[in-house]
């Protein structure tokens, strides 16, 4: 296992992978040698969740990270994927609602009932069961909304001008 995340990592490193992008990232996680993607449960990330990945981390907007920024995306999804594992007590594949909260819990995002429910309406299919790839995109959303709230807080308050809240609102 570790001999392939080193393999990968060295294979990114030789080809001078400065940049990467939404497609680069969804083609390097798609490969099958890579760890994000060695159960049978989960085969490929989505193109809107490579994104999401990116607007996490793409501090200067350009929907690009440098290798130092993917490094670090890359340790993020692994705890990510082994938390979501953690807390599928009934090896579904899935989440259901009341182990959301606990993983969300173990996560560090303190959040109340109506962001649970709102959470659950927005990433889980039909039967309230969240799958691998919408539990990665809500905690990288999440991550970011709780990032771009300590970067606008003042006084315990965030404070954005309407344009503000819209560009931040929009990247997530």
């Amino acid at each position: 296992m570790r001999n392939r995340i080193n393999v990968v990592l060295l294979i990114l490193r030789d080809r001078c992978l400065q940049n990467v992008n939404f497609r680069t990232l969804g083609n390097v996680v798609s490969t099958p040698c890579v760890f994000i993607i060695e159960d049978t449960l989960h085969k490929n990330i989505s193109v809107d969740a490579c994104k999401t990945f990116i607007s996490l981390l793409d501090v200067d907007g350009s929907g690009r990270l440098g290798f130092t920024e993917f490094l670090y995306l890359w340790s993020m999804l692994r705890s990510w994927k082994k938390l979501f594992y953690q807390y599928d007590t009934d090896r579904s594949g899935t989440l259901r609602s009341h182990e959301l909260r606990r993983v969300l819990g173990a996560a560090g995002f303190k959040v109340n009932n109506s962001t649970i429910r709102s959470l659950i309406f927005r990433y889980s299919n039909e039967k309230h069961q969240i799958d691998l790839d919408n539990f990665l995109i809500c905690l990288a959303k999440l991550t970011k909304l709780f990032n771009v709230y300590k970067d606008f807080k003042q006084n315990e308050h965030a404070v954005f001008t309407l344009d503000q809240w819209l560009e931040q609102s929009l990247l997530v």
